[in-house]
C-alpha cells in the first residue's frame, strides 16, 4: 500500500505509514508517530523514568544525611550551651515568682492571702488584756460557720501568731470544731485520734488545691503535720502567761457549733467578757490528761481527760513566697 502522504510503500495490512505516521485507514495523520516498538515499549519507558526516581531520592538522601552529620558536632554544642543556660532560665523563674510585672505565668501569682498576712500584726504586736476579736484577722480556706445547718461554708478568719522571713504561723479566730482529744488514752500527740483528723478530714475539708500550695508540713517530735494544735509553751509565748483570766486567750465558738451540736460547753454568763467563749485543747499531755485553755482563757495545766470532747481551733504554717 502507497501512503498518500509520503507516497512510502507499506504493507497491505498495514495501518499506519511507517514513514510519516499517516493513517491509512481513516486517511488521516495521526498526533505520534506510529507505535514501532510493539514488544513492551511502555514497560521498558516506565522502568526507566522508575530508575530515574529512584536515583534521584537516593541521592538527594545520601547528601541529607552527609549534610546532617556534619553538623552533629554543632548539635552536641547546642545541647552543652542548653545545659550551660540552666542557670540562666532557673534566674527567670524565680524572678517570676517573685513578682515580673512582664511574666504571663499566672499560675505563679502569689495567692491572696499572703498580702494580708505581711500587712497584719501578729499577737505580739498586742497587749496581753487585747480581746482576741480585736486583732486583725485574714481569710484563708472555708468551713461551716455561720450556717447552722452546716451545709454552706465561709470563710475561716485566722489570727497571725508569728512570721518569720518567708512563713507565717496561723491559728483560727474561733473554735470551728469540737472532738475528743483521742479515742483512748495515749501518751503523745502523734498517736492521738485529733492528730489523725486536724492532719485528714479537717484539712481536706478546710482547703481547696490553691491553698493546700501554701500549707507547709510542721515537724511534731519527728512527725510531720499540716493542721495542728499548739502546745503550752505557745500559747505562753503568743496570748501571755497570764494563768488567771487572759482575754487574749479566749475564744468564741461558731454559730454551726453552738446551735447545732450538743457536745459543746459555752459560756451563759451574760455580761462577762468571756459570755459565748468555750475551752479548747492544747496538744501536751500531762499524767495522762490532755492540757487545754478554759472558758476565761485560762491555762489548765492539769489538764482534763482526753476522752471528752472539747474546741478544735487547728494552727498551720503557711508560705509567704
Amino acid at each position: 500500500m502507497i501512503c498518500p502522504n509520503s507516497g512510502c510503500e507499506n504493507k497491505n495490512e498495514a495501518r499506519f505509514c511507517l514513514n510519516c505516521g499517516y493513517n491509512l485507514v481513516n486517511n488521516e495523520k495521526t498526533k505520534y508517530k506510529t507505535p514501532v516498538a510493539k514488544k513492551g515499549g511502555h514497560s521498558i519507558a516506565i522502568l526507566i523514568v522508575s530508575l530515574v526516581v529512584v536515583a534521584g531520592l537516593f541521592f538527594a538522601l545520601k547528601g541529607i544525611i552527609f549534610k546532617d552529620k556534619g553538623k552533629k558536632v554543632d548539635r552536641d554544642n547546642y545541647m552543652s550551651m542548653e545545659t550551660d543556660n540552666v542557670s540562666v532560665e532557673g534566674s527567670a523563674l524565680i524572678q517570676d515568682v517573685n513578682g515580673d510585672e512582664n511574666s504571663n505565668n499566672s499560675f505563679l501569682e502569689p495567692h491572696p492571702v499572703v498580702e494580708q498576712i505581711k500587712n497584719a500584726r501578729t499577737t505580739v504586736d498586742y497587749a496581753n488584756d487585747t480581746l482576741v476579736n480585736q486583732m486583725n484577722t485574714v481569710l484563708f480556706g472555708s468551713y461551716p460557720q455561720s450556717d447552722v445547718s452546716g451545709s454552706r461554708k465561709d470563710p475561716i478568719e485566722w489570727i497571725v501568731l508569728e512570721k518569720q522571713n518567708d512563713k507565717a504561723l496561723l491559728m483560727s479566730k474561733l473554735i470551728i470544731e469540737n472532738d475528743v482529744f483521742s479515742n483512748q488514752i495515749v501518751s503523745n500527740y502523734n498517736n492521738s485520734s485529733i492528730r489523725e483528723y486536724l492532719n485528714n478530714s479537717l484539712y481536706y475539708s478546710i482547703f481547696g488545691d490553691e491553698d493546700k500550695n501554701i500549707v507547709l508540713y510542721t515537724d511534731i517530735d519527728g512527725v510531720s503535720n499540716n493542721l495542728f494544735l499548739i502546745s503550752y509553751s505557745e500559747f505562753i509565748k503568743y496570748f501571755g502567761t497570764n494563768v488567771t483570766d487572759n482575754k487574749k486567750g479566749t475564744s468564741y465558738v461558731t454559730d454551726y457549733l453552738k446551735y447545732s451540736r450538743n457536745d459543746i460547753t459555752v459560756s451563759n454568763k451574760a455580761g462577762t467578757w468571756y459570755y459565748g467563749n468555750s475551752s479548747y485543747w492544747l496538744r501536751d499531755i500531762v499524767g495522762g490528761n490532755a492540757l487545754y485553755v478554759g472558758l476565761s482563757g485560762k491555762l489548765k495545766n492539769t489538764g482534763d481527760s482526753m476522752t471528752l470532747n472539747d474546741g478544735v481551733r487547728p494552727a498551720v504554717w503557711v508560705s509567704l513566697n
